[in-house]
């Protein structure tokens, strides 16, 4: 869904840049489409207003307030975003409440990396100035190891991109360490068919 999505984007931003980067709008077109002759030729992109969601955006707005406080309160208590937390609670004012949109709740709580969102929500805006965070900051050993799992997962990440390693390219990786417990989820994360103990991180193509 999210490729189909993606191509639906830059198909229409090709078309709406056509008029002033006529070259590479047509490149960014034809490889999108090749069986179209030209983008040249195609009609203006037009709005379809059923497809305009006003409740949805909203929604997403009141999600952005409350991403952008809860990384300032974790960057003001000194704890990374790659730290998993397990509980937050907030209280905003907002006409439209998210907490009973499934798809909006994974969102959010995938940008905050938090577990738990426990969502109040204020009556009047005159009780209620800004976006009101209260942070869960006790990391149990557990989220630590998660936090630490995270953190070797975009390290990796960041190793096989330097090495110019397909995306869909298995490895073999040695590490000084990881939490065992989470030795699945960085195998399946990285593409890696086994961890191996080593004195630095390294990643080897198979």
């Amino acid at each position: 869904m999210s490729t189909k999505v993606f191509g639906y984007v830059l198909k229409r931003l090709a078309l709406v840049m056509a008029p002033f980067t006529p070259f590479i709008s047509e490149l960014v077109f034809q490889n999108l489409d090749p069986d179209s002759s030209s983008i040249h030729l195609e009609f203006w992109p037009s709005v379809d207003q059923d497809n305009i969601d006003t409740i949805l955006e909203e929604q997403m707005n009141t999600v952005r307030q409350i991403v952008e406080k809860v990384h300032a309160t974790r960057q003001q208590a000194g704890i990374e975003l790659k730290q998993p937390l397990s509980s937050v609670q907030i209280k905003i004012f907002t006409k439209t409440p998210i907490d009973q949109n499934d798809q909006l709740i994974a969102i959010l709580k995938d940008e905050i990396n938090i577990k738990q969102v426990v969502i109040e929500y204020a009556s009047d805006q005159t009780d209620l100035k800004e976006v009101q965070v209260v942070l869960d900051t006790n990391i149990t050993p557990e989220l630590k190891a998660e936090g630490k799992a995270r953190s070797l997962v975009r390290q990796i990440q960041q190793q096989r991109k330097s090495l110019n390693i397909g995306l869909d390219q298995k490895i073999t990786t040695t590490l000084p360490d990881w939490p065992e417990s989470f030795t699945d989820y960085i195998k399946q994360k990285t593409l890696s068919t086994r961890l191996v103990k080593g004195k630095v991180l390294s990643i080897k193509t198979l």
